[in-house]
């Protein structure tokens, strides 16, 4: 029996890879829209601050480095590799967005500050 071109085993593979992308992409955004739902719905608060974290410049690749007679060292790229597969899956980004839209549909405010010294405990408010 001849196969076509789309019964071929990459073809079938491919098409599974890429349902199974478009399946994690649903649950990324069907978590940003519980969260910001969630987040925007309680009534006891009007003002959300979240760190306005440059996601690029978290996950980019590391720079090779190299000894003095021109050799490759170790980068830690494997571990990087895992850390920005972290930081893209947990759809930070769509939550901030998402809670935007919603905030200003409920009326309420959010606002994002800059990450330097964001997580340094306030002398004024202790936790």
């Amino acid at each position: 029996m001849l196969r076509t071109t789309l019964e071929t085993p990459t073809a079938i593979r491919s098409g599974s890879a890429s349902r199974y992308q478009q399946y994690e992409k649903n649950v990324r955004q069907d978590y940003a829209h519980q969260t910001s739902h969630h987040l925007v719905s309680n009534d006891h608060y009007d003002l959300y601050v979240f760190e306005d974290l440059k996601i690029r410049n978290m996950t980019k690749r590391p720079k090779a480095m190299r000894d003095a007679n021109e050799q490759f060292l170790p980068n830690g790229r494997k571990a990087k590799a895992g850390l920005n597969r972290a930081i893209l899956s947990s759809a930070r980004g769509e939550v901030v967005s998402f809670t935007r839209y919603k905030a200003l549909r409920a009326r309420k405010l959010v606002m994002l500050v800059p990450p330097a010294y964001s997580s340094h405990v306030c002398r004024v408010w202790p936790r």
